[in-house]
């Protein structure tokens, strides 16, 4: 029984970090976004390159990168 529970456990665990992994570096836009030392026009283009070719889905990130890109775009010097 324990054995089992342990096997399954472990496969699950597995799994979860499998689909965390392939998330997170699907999305690399979204993580240097967040950092305050990534360059303004780098983020940007991770974004279009990451949406180049794909369908806009709703709760994807793609509105609010582009409410964030609104105002950080006058904010950033042309080097970024």
């Amino acid at each position: 029984m324990l054995k089992t529970f342990t096997l399954r456990f472990r496969s699950l665990l597995l799994l979860f970090f499998i689909f965390i992994g392939t998330e997170l570096h699907s999305q690399a836009w979204v993580t240097m976004m967040l950092d305050p030392t990534a360059n303004f026009y780098d983020v940007q283009t991770a974004f279009n390159n990451y949406w180049a070719g794909k369908t806009i889905e709703k709760g994807k990130g793609y509105k609010a990168f582009r409410r964030w890109e609104a105002y950080m775009e006058p904010r950033v010097y042309p080097s970024g």
